[in-house]
């Protein structure tokens, strides 16, 4: 399973079990780990340019 399949499941799992703590926390790894793979991935096609 990939990395963002895992991030989506914990927040769907978290919001199943209504844990908005843990729903909350997850939601915010995700969208951190978001936005580095964002960054990441324009990196990478800036580099190749």
């Amino acid at each position: 399973m990939s990395r963002l399949s895992r991030e989506h499941e914990e927040i769907y799992d978290a919001i199943v079990r209504q844990d908005s703590d843990a729903a909350r926390a997850a939601m915010r790894l995700h969208l951190t780990n978001s936005r580095e793979r964002l960054r990441h991935a324009h990196e990478e096609a800036e580099a190749q340019r």
